[in-house]
């Protein structure tokens, strides 16, 4: 709670209308440097390993995004100095995402709404969470489970928008 952020997904969130889900993000994951003052706010005298862990898995996955972003932008036939532009564009966020279980007493409803993401592409790490569903072309929401320990790479709502209207 000490990383609460103005940004929505950022920091620290728990919303008391969604009771059964917490999340923590790092921005600029990417950077060792904000890693660490991220890692120094929750752990005053430091915790090396987490900063480590985090900052080594979100270079990780920022570099598979730039491949998937690669191969979009190649199959688009987009030049490669938009590519290089979106890249040098980008910042990471590193989202910590925790969906707990119901209890006994609680209704079993979703810990999340539906809703869609609003981001160009997002890579879901699932680690054996069995509640992701994704909205088909037409409208409709169907439950997806992933292999357990496996990357989601998901196109989100900017990634849907059509090549020619991004560079018109």
């Amino acid at each position: 709670m000490k990383t609460v952020d103005p940004n929505p997904g950022h920091g620290y969130l728990k919303l008391p209308n969604l009771p059964r889900h917490e999340g923590l993000g790092i921005e600029f994951a990417t950077n060792k440097e904000a890693c660490k003052n991220f890692t120094n706010v929750l752990w005053p005298k430091g915790n090396d390993r987490f900063c480590e862990i985090a900052h080594t898995f979100a270079n990780i996955v920022a570099e598979l995004q730039q491949l998937v972003m690669r191969m979009l932008f190649e199959s688009y036939g987009i030049d490669e100095k938009h590519y290089e532009s979106q890249r040098r564009s980008n910042t990471y966020l590193l989202r910590f995402l925790n969906y707990r279980k119901c209890h006994k007493t609680e209704k079993n409803t979703a810990a999340l709404s539906g809703h869609t993401d609003k981001t160009l592409v997002l890579i879901l790490y699932s680690d054996e969470v069995k509640g992701l569903e994704l909205r088909t072309k037409d409208g409709e929401w169907m439950h997806f489970q992933p292999s357990p320990s496996s990357n989601l790479v998901i196109a989100g709502d900017v990634g849907m928008v059509s090549p020619s209207k991004i560079l018109s």
